[in-house]
């Protein structure tokens, strides 16, 4: 109807007439478009909302995870780090513990389990990032992806070339296998290997204790360096930047 208008006013020349019809237009236009944008922004603030929601628990599943694998990496590079003093002659000579045993035996193996945070990578996915507004949170995100980006490297870097001191040292070590928990022997019980180190004769060998100290350098770089430490620092800054946003009080994550 409209048209047909516009097209009578502009037969008759009727430049007014034809002037209010094309204001009526566009003025008709830009208020769909309005609408438009409106309704976006409405439904995106609420996926926003969602999201941070979800990438909270996320987070707080990934705090669990790296503080669990700090611990025990911490705690092994202590042990590690206690042992090849006394057996280089640092420190004065006492009896070596099963803990340190275990990871001397252990000092090549640094992996780190898979971690991620599903809501940020199906929001990547979604090609929908936009919608988080909090240029902090934004760029948080971005450091946190690079330091697991560093954690890799160096966790792979580490693994190629630590020793394997059980394999290539067989006559120091005496290695037997048990389930995990004692009271489960079922099939699908999970095993763990168990350690003695002969540490007299390992004290002897030269070529063991530079083979252990290359291991303590890669081992400690991966937790302290530029690996697990820094990581978890990330997750809880990404974690305190949640909380502050969705006006959460600080809790601890619980295992």
């Amino acid at each position: 109807m409209l048209l047909r208008r516009i097209t009578k006013h502009v037969k008759d020349q009727d430049w007014f007439a034809v002037g209010i019809d094309f204001a009526i237009v566009v003025i008709g236009v830009f208020i769909g478009i309005q609408v438009a944008n409106w309704n976006t922004a409405r439904i995106d603030r609420a996926d926003e909302s969602a999201f941070l929601q979800s990438l909270r628990q996320d987070v707080l599943e990934l705090e669990r995870i790296s503080d669990s694998t700090m611990d025990l990496r911490a705690e092994n590079v202590k042990s590690l780090a206690s042992a090849t003093a006394v057996l280089q002659g640092r420190e004065p000579w006492r009896e070596l513990g099963d803990d340190e045993c275990g990871a001397i035996a252990a000092s090549h193996i640094d992996g780190v389990l898979p971690t991620n945070l599903p809501s940020w990578a199906a929001l990547n996915q979604a090609g929908r990032t936009s919608i988080l507004r909090d240029e902090d949170l934004r760029s948080g995100l971005a450091v946190l992806s690079q330091r697991r980006e560093a954690l890799d490297t160096i966790t792979s870097a580490v693994q190629a070339t630590n020793y394997d001191l059980p394999g290539l040292y067989p006559e120091f070590f005496k290695v037997t296998t048990a389930p995990l928990d004692p009271g489960e022997a079922e099939d699908g019980a999970y095993y763990d290997a168990d350690y003695v180190c002969d540490f007299e004769e390992i004290a002897k060998d030269q070529s063991f204790l530079n083979a252990l100290s290359r291991n303590l350098d890669g081992y400690s770089a991966t937790v302290n360096l530029i690996g697990v430490a820094p990581y978890r620092e990330q997750v809880k800054a990404i974690r305190k930047l949640l909380d502050d946003k969705l006006g959460v009080q600080d809790e601890v994550s619980k295992p």
